[in-house]
């Protein structure tokens, strides 16, 4: 199905990063390591009603520290920024949602999105000879699905749940906004200076693996399998593809590359740049971790395994290369992977905790925030409680 032609057009004349994981299943945990540059297990954002610790830098605080204009636009009213301490740094910030409200139809959700746009553009339009740092969250594709009446063109597929056919009606949505927001970049002469980088915070599974629907859930490859598609002339070169496994904690290590900025020491991260000109050597060993609760995930080449805690204390072993939907455990097949996997896993979200709580030791302010009741009933509404 065509539904992102934007994107596709970006990715051309780009690059693309064919193997991007998110570190969470979830917006809260998810944008916080993307502007952070590392993972839940060292931010401590796990549930809604907790924040970074305020001597964790974001990416917005990075930015305006070097003299950036720092906006962010979020249309989910209950997760991502301002919450979770993600507003620090930020000069203009607008947060809006009424896909909760009951009477609110499709339609007018549409026309939400096309002003806060449209407030993107104008912003564009302000500080177009400054340098900026601008972050949109788009609230689609995201349950419940409510394309607009013209974005809802997609018939049912054979063997695909009904539901899927909404979520690609918004994702079409979402693209015709953004290719609305690259054109204004383009009129005020400004895309080819800028760095433009297209991904989604977590993934959504359509009964795969079966049973399994929606986000927010064990890290499966459908909820944790991403796109990530940048573009700057000045450091793409077009069309490239990258094969190389990344994550969206490579996000921030990227952006203070392209800007010239040293990279602080605890970032778990890597910049892509190198990468996408073939520096893979990094890469190519390197270990992934995702997690949603006491269910962890570690995927180095084309091996991925899970792993989960008291009470399950289950393990399996996923082969990638021959088994992407992560259908048949072959943990027995291969203990000598496993039993490598799970000592790297281990060691890693220890290592990864021990730095949580040094940074969280250093912070003035609390860990956890109160959540009032109309941002209760909004995350209701979104499927989080």
């Amino acid at each position: 199905r065509h539904t992102a032609p934007t994107i596709a057009r970006i990715a051309k004349e780009g690059v693309t990063f064919a193997h991007c994981y998110s570190n969470e299943t979830w917006t809260a945990p998810s944008t916080s390591s993307m502007l952070t540059g590392v993972p839940s297990t060292v931010h401590g954002v796990t549930g809604i009603d907790r924040q970074i610790p305020d001597a964790l830098a974001t990416l917005p605080q990075i930015a305006r520290g070097v003299q950036y204009v720092t906006c962010i636009f979020n249309e989910n009213g209950g997760n991502g920024p301002p919450f979770h301490g993600l507003g620090k740094g930020v000069d203009v910030l607008y947060n809006h949602d009424d896909r909760g409200h009951p009477t609110v139809n499709p339609d007018e959700l549409f026309a939400q999105s096309e002003a806060l746009v449209g407030k993107a553009g104008a912003f564009v339009s302000t500080y177009k000879d400054s340098p900026f740092f601008l972050y949109f969250h788009s609230l689609n594709p995201h349950a419940p699905y409510l394309p607009a009446k013209q974005f809802a063109q997609f018939g049912p597929q054979s063997g695909e749940p009904a539901s899927q056919d909404q979520y690609d009606g918004e994702i079409l949505q979402a693209d015709t906004l953004f290719g609305r927001f690259v054109r204004t970049l383009e009129e005020r002469g400004i895309l080819d200076d800028t760095l433009l980088i297209v991904l989604s915070d977590h993934g959504e599974a359509f009964n795969n693996p079966p049973g399994v629907f929606g986000h927010s859930g064990k890290p499966f490859g459908s909820q944790i399998r991403i796109p990530l598609v940048m573009r700057c002339p000045s450091l793409f070169s077009p069309g490239t593809v990258v094969q190389q496994n990344v994550q969206m904690i490579d996000v921030l290590p990227t952006v203070l590359d392209a800007l010239g900025l040293s990279q602080p020491e605890h970032l778990r991260g890597k910049s892509l740049v190198p990468l996408a000109h073939g520096i893979t050597q990094p890469f190519e060993d390197r270990m992934i971790v995702a997690s949603e609760g006491d269910s962890r995930a570690a995927i180095q080449g084309q091996w991925k395994i899970f792993v989960e805690d008291a009470p399950s204390n289950s393990l399996v072993l996923y082969n990638l290369g021959s088994d992407p939907a992560e259908t048949r455990d072959v943990a027995g097949e291969h203990p000598d992977i496993v039993t490598a996997l799970e000592s790297g896993l281990r060691t890693r979200i220890g290592e990864d905790e021990a730095l949580g709580r040094n940074i969280a030791q250093s912070a003035t302010v609390p860990g956890e925030t109160t959540v009032d009741s109309e941002r209760v009933e909004r995350l209701k509404a979104l499927g989080y409680l």
